[in-house]
């Protein structure tokens, strides 16, 4: 199976850095109003959009912020309200975390840019959330070869926890899964290259 090209969110990094503060500023207004604790993520990552939605596909996203229950992203395409989808990071420790979401709003906010509010399936641990966090301030946008090296990782990821997915839910053997698990594993080789 040949696997589905990312599509590049063409943003130079310096107008993206504008954009994710001019955003922050206009949430710090609503603060208040919120019930989980959003913390600052500004990494890359990969969305991979579900069979059957407009937008069936792999795009690449940066994260503004992340809680337990969702996330918020920069993307390059409108989704509609409802799409699932699986929202793919490597933590400052070096693992891949996948998590399956719904999008609960898209807005345009500029050019080929929207934000996404992501609403996660099933919540991630405290734990998990705080290794997504970047410091208030340090934007993490890799450039270059080491963001090829990233977002090759970052593909190879995605693609697995697919083919994982799959095994699951067609009741495969572990025979199938565990070697799947450990290709995932050693992805820690290559985001640590890519950072």
């Amino acid at each position: 199976m040949t696997p589905i090209p990312i599509q590049r969110l063409r943003v130079p990094r310096p107008r993206l850095e504008t954009v994710i503060e001019e955003l922050d500023r206009c949430d710090s207004q609503y603060q208040g109003a919120r019930s989980g604790v959003r913390r600052p993520c500004c990494r890359p990552g990969v969305l991979v959009t579900r069979e059957g939605t407009r937008q069936t596909g792999r795009y690449e996203v940066f994260v503004r912020n992340v809680s337990v229950t969702g996330s918020s992203v920069l993307h390059a395409v409108f989704l509609p309200t409802h799409a699932p989808c699986t929202l793919v990071l490597i933590t400052d420790q070096r693992e891949p975390i996948a998590a399956d979401a719904t999008v609960v709003r898209c807005h345009h906010v500029e050019g080929a840019i929207h934000e996404l509010g992501l609403l996660f399936v099933e919540p991630l641990s405290e734990t998990q959330a705080e290794r997504l966090c970047v410091p208030s301030g340090s934007v993490a946008l890799p450039d270059g070869d080491e963001a090829t090296r990233l977002r090759a990782a970052m593909a190879r990821c995605t693609e697995l926890t697919e083919q994982v997915r799959r095994l699951i839910q067609d009741d495969a053997g572990a025979e199938e899964v565990l070697p799947l698990l450990d290709e995932l594993g050693s992805l820690e080789s290559l985001t640590r290259r890519a950072a």
